[in-house]
């Protein structure tokens, strides 16, 4: 049933002003689309984060399999049918273009970055500004707004343009001796074979940007860098202050919404069966669909709150507890493959009280010539 809208303050309107409000079957069916894509943007990338960092891939259970699947077996049977049907060049372009993205120092997630961010408060203040102020919201969170993106910006660059930290020979021994080895995730005397110097505890060597990296947590595209030792504290900044973003967005974005529902009488109104004339009382449904059909730029820049704020959400939780357990994401993944009773020993050897692992990730130079107080006593 496709259905056309009577608000109930222009219900004695003239045609020609009733018109303006009345939401055409294709623009409604864009509409229904759009409420689909969202869910589906919304529970897919929370699916896979929560695959990637919730699920043992070394079980046996439906999900652990589920897992494996998708980021093991999914990805060598497309790359299998792309050889097959577009054939070995074309399959070549596609697999260098990948490596390229994935595994090759490159400034693209970092534009993406920027877009999203300086894109999405643009077209707030181009489509959501006019909005406000309404029953809900004041006009002053048009610049709570600008405030947020623009924290969040900062500690976009800040991080971006501070080093993880190198393993070099000419602070190989201080570097060496920062934290003790623990045997089973580190092991005393072992060499990076690309490097060719002594690797200290908790480095590692980093394949795309050729370099032993200190306290080494992962490689990060969205930095187009390493997140180490020297420049994790941004990092956690830089993800919590765009998980507020994301949530603070979504929150004035959907009030925003909501203030278009009340202003209109949305809910108060009539809709009118396109195909029998037969009107219809308001819907949650009915309603989500014409505000998405008059204001599809505001529900979009919504949508993307909600998907990115969810997955930006748990990002950030996963990393706090990180800094609190004194783990880096390299070693939760380590750790993953041990044996339970292993796993349990080597997840704890690095970590003191709460306050001293978040001095360690927040001070990491401090606590480098205070070491004594860190050291772990058997």
């Amino acid at each position: 049933m496709e259905l056309m809208v009577e608000p109930a303050e222009t219900a004695v309107a003239s045609p020609s002003c009733l018109q303006t409000l009345l939401a055409p079957p294709n623009h409604l069916i864009m509409a229904d689309a759009a409420i689909v894509i969202a869910v589906v943007a919304l529970v897919l990338p929370l699916g896979v984060v929560g695959l990637v960092y919730c699920v043992d891939p070394n079980k046996n259970g439906v999900l652990s399999s589920l897992r494996r699947f998708v980021l093991d077996t999914l990805p060598s049977w497309s790359s299998d049918v792309l050889l097959k049907v577009c054939g070995p060049s074309i399959h070549s372009d596609v697999v260098d273009a990948i490596d390229y993205v994935l595994n090759r120092p490159n400034p693209l997630m970092q534009v993406v970055y920027l877009h999203l961010v300086i894109g999405g408060y643009a077209l707030f203040i181009v489509f959501g500004q006019p909005l406000l102020p309404n029953v809900y919201l004041s006009y002053n969170h048009v610049y709570y707004a600008g405030g947020a993106a623009l924290a969040a910006l900062v500690t976009f660059l800040q991080v971006c343009t501070t080093s993880a930290g190198v393993v070099n020979a000419r602070d190989s021994l201080v570097q060496y001796h920062a934290y003790e080895f623990d045997q089973v995730m580190y092991i005393r005397g072992n060499a990076c074979k690309t490097c060719h110097l002594n690797k200290p505890a908790r480095s590692k060597h980093c394949t795309v940007c050729n370099v032993c990296v200190p306290r080494f947590d992962h490689h990060c595209a969205w930095l187009n860098g390493c997140v180490g030792e020297q420049n994790y504290r941004y990092f956690v900044l830089f993800i919590v202050s765009n998980s507020l973003l994301c949530v603070y967005g979504g929150i004035i974005l959907l009030y925003t919404l909501l203030g278009e529902v009340v202003t209109l009488h949305l809910f108060e109104s009539k809709y009118i069966n396109y195909d029998t004339g037969a009107p219809t009382d308001a819907t949650v449904w009915i309603v989500a669909r014409y505000i998405i059909y008059i204001h599809p730029v505001v529900c979009m820049l919504f949508f993307m709150c909600l998907v990115m704020g969810a997955a930006l959400v748990a990002f950030a939780g996963f990393h706090l507890y990180l800094v609190a357990s004194n783990r880096t994401t390299n070693e939760f993944f380590k750790q993953w493959a041990m044996a339970p009773q292993v796993r349990a020993s080597a997840a704890t050897f690095y970590s003191r009280s709460v306050v001293d692992n978040m001095v360690e990730v927040f001070f990491p130079k401090a606590t480098a010539v205070m070491r004594p107080w860190t050291k772990k006593t058997n």
